[in-house]
């Protein structure tokens, strides 16, 4: 179907944080499916979780349990230091699904309105369109954002719910941007990075909102299923063990200082944390510098007319980065 339009590259393999066309041509990949890659193209420690994980058990469905869930399941509450339960998905606009109904289950009948951030995106079935105005482009909340929202949401009784489905995962150098601020939301939704390239959603419920669901309430076929959830566990242990946390806030912040320090008249400066961010431009050419910059050998995403977002794989490396910060002159040139 046609609601793609036609995309500019087709793909044929990828290493690392470079991919290859049909052509053979070779693209430093910055975009990272959309903040999914979270280790790369061909990790060994994500495919040998894949691998072993189908030769034994690919599929349960929702009638039995399985141990890779259940580990998933305590190593996403450790993570968070929270008691709660998780629901599996097979995707982001499925786990705000299920904390839309969560949290109306949790509130009861008279309770049914909703607020949502401004520019927001949360996905495209009903109920999470219903809640998305837009797709701001990596735009960071002020400081106090989220602690003021926490603060009304107690006074009042509501829920604060954080969709980390981008931002999750280490992506701005901490497991959730939230723990940046020293906010605990009462549900957290998840995907994206968690699978690293396999989809997963999670919606998470802490304290009272994870036994909001009865039995029945809600289901997925596919959600959580085994080998979705090894490659999850697979992404959280190589994070861990490889100090990538670290790594993403110091290359995050090399990129950032990088493309600051360029003077360009169309650079208008960068936003966000770690490697998770968005150039700036000082006219709406975005399309063009993501034409130009593939043009160059680098995948970016034009999200705005006037933004460019950068999402790399967490293991980019500061050669790799300082490549495409050297590069970016000539590509707004070009543009």
């Amino acid at each position: 179907m046609p609601n793609y339009g036609t995309p500019p590259l087709a793909l044929a393999r990828g290493e690392g944080c470079r991919v290859w066309d049909v052509d053979g041509n070779a693209y430093l990949d910055l975009i990272g499916g959309i903040a999914v890659s979270a280790l790369g193209h061909g990790h060994p420690a994500l495919v040998e979780a894949v691998s072993a994980q189908v030769a034994m058990l690919a599929h349960t469905s929702n009638l039995f349990l399985h141990e890779p869930e259940v580990l998933l399941a305590e190593r996403l509450l450790r993570l968070l230091d929270a008691g709660g339960r998780v629901f599996f998905t097979n995707s982001g606009t499925e786990a705000n699904e299920a904390a839309y109904k969560l949290v109306r289950r949790h509130a009861g009948a008279g309770r049914t309105y909703v607020v949502a951030a401004d520019g927001g995106f949360h996905g495209r079935t009903m109920g999470s369109l219903a809640l998305t105005q837009g797709e701001g482009g990596i735009v960071p909340a002020p400081e106090g954002y989220l602690a003021a929202a926490r603060r009304i949401c107690d006074d009042t009784g509501a829920a604060l719910v954080l969709d980390e489905i981008q931002s999750g995962i280490g992506r701005t150098g901490a497991w959730f941007q939230h723990q940046h601020e020293g906010v605990r939301p009462d549900v957290i939704t998840l995907a994206k990075g968690l699978g690293g390239g396999l989809p997963i959603g999670a919606c998470i419920g802490l304290g009272p909102y994870g036994s909001a669901f009865g039995k029945g309430d809600h289901g997925s076929t596919f959600g959580g299923n085994p080998v979705a959830c090894a490659a999850a566990l697979a992404v959280l242990a190589t994070i861990e063990n490889d100090g990538l946390l670290d790594h993403v806030t110091k290359v995050g912040e090399q990129l950032a200082e990088g493309i600051t320090a360029i003077d360009h008249p169309l650079s208008a400066g960068v936003r966000g944390r770690g490697l998770w961010r968005a150039i700036v431009l000082a006219e709406p050419r975005a399309a063009a510098v993501e034409a130009a910059a593939r043009d160059a050998g680098f995948l970016v995403n034009a999200v705005q007319p006037d933004a460019i977002r950068l999402a790399p794989p967490l293991i980019i490396t500061p050669g790799e980065a300082g490549s495409f910060v050297a590069a970016l002159p000539g590509i707004l040139g070009t543009a």
